[in-house]
């Protein structure tokens, strides 16, 4: 099967190199050698008061200087 692990709020899941490159690739395509992934974080908060939306409950706070980004790059030694 094709699924996640999960430890409390963490979900994760190994993955080889060989197939992020190769995996889904249209026949006769030639398989990429380097490929980058990134990602920025929102988390919008659907709690309310009753009237309208906490958005003071939104993650990360950037008035904080809170940011959530993340990225890898992958390219052969």
């Amino acid at each position: 099967m094709n699924l996640f692990g999960r430890s409390g709020d963490l979900f994760s899941k190994a993955v080889p190199v060989t197939t992020m490159f190769n995996e889904g690739l249209p026949l006769g395509e030639t398989p990429c050698i380097r490929a980058a992934f990134g990602e920025a974080l929102h988390v919008y908060a659907l709690a309310t008061d009753g009237y309208g939306r906490l958005s003071s409950c939104d993650a990360p706070k950037a008035t904080l200087g809170e940011i959530a980004l993340r990225a890898f790059a992958l390219t052969p030694a």
